[in-house]
C-alpha cells in the first residue's frame, strides 16, 4: 500500500513527465516547421542565392533529416 508521501511523489513525477512531453512535442513541431520553411524557401528561390545542396549537409547533421531533392 502506498503512503501519502509515495502518492505525492508519483503524482509529481507524472506531472513532470507530462510537462516534458509537452516541451518535446513543441520542439519537434518547431523543427518540422523550420524544415518546411527551408524547403519552401529553396523551392521559391528564383535567383539561386540559397540552394538545397548547399544547406543539405547542415540539416542532415543538425536534425538528422534529409531534404527532399
Amino acid at each position: 500500500m502506498l503512503s501519502v508521501n509515495d502518492s505525492d511523489i508519483i503524482n509529481n513525477l507524472k506531472e513532470e513527465n507530462m510537462m516534458l512531453k509537452g516541451q518535446l512535442d513543441f520542439l519537434v513541431e518547431c523543427i518540422k516547421n523550420q524544415m518546411t520553411n527551408l524547403e519552401t524557401l529553396c523551392e521559391n528561390s528564383k535567383n539561386n542565392l540559397i540552394h538545397k545542396e548547399y544547406l543539405k549537409p547542415y540539416y542532415e547533421k543538425m536534425y538528422k533529416c534529409q531534404l527532399r531533392l
